[in-house]
């Protein structure tokens, strides 16, 4: 993108959407990103499943990245060079992230903090469960034994 907006809200975004050419602007809201132009700029996506997405891109100047992705922001986390960053809402619907220039790893993943606790409930569970059984194997072996 050659040129980055800020919109303040949602509606701002709408309105600024119809007034720019999408192909050269980019609308974000709620953050502040800069964008410079650079034709030699270059992003390949590597890698696809359900729940991570890898791209290795290639630019000479800073800029804004548009990915074409709905923004859900409860779950997905964005990593460049395995640091984590902002993700930003760009054109009101889709995902954007500010990319320094150089040649970057740039990965999404998908850990929403209910399947963290989710997992963790489980093990708990498990434990549990096999601990109770081990206990009613032990009594029973206990019982016939008087």
């Amino acid at each position: 993108m050659s040129e980055v907006v800020s919109a303040a809200t949602p509606d701002d975004a709408i309105r600024l959407i119809g007034e720019n050419n999408l192909a050269e602007v980019v609308v974000i809201e709620n953050a502040q990103a800069s964008s410079q132009a650079d034709s030699t700029a270059n992003i390949v996506r590597t890698s696809y499943a359900p729940d991570a997405l890898e791209y290795h891109s290639v630019a000479q100047t800073d800029g804004v990245v548009v990915f074409s992705e709905i923004f859900y922001d409860k779950g997905w986390k964005a990593f460049i060079d395995n640091k984590e960053t902002e993700i930003l809402h760009a054109n009101y619907i889709l995902r954007a992230l500010q990319v320094p220039a150089g040649e970057h790893t740039i990965r999404f993943e998908f850990r929403p903090q209910s399947y963290i606790v989710g997992n963790v409930v489980s093990a708990i569970a498990s434990v549990l469960v096999v601990l109770l059984l081990i206990g009613a194997i032990v009594y029973e072996i206990k019982k016939e034994k008087v």
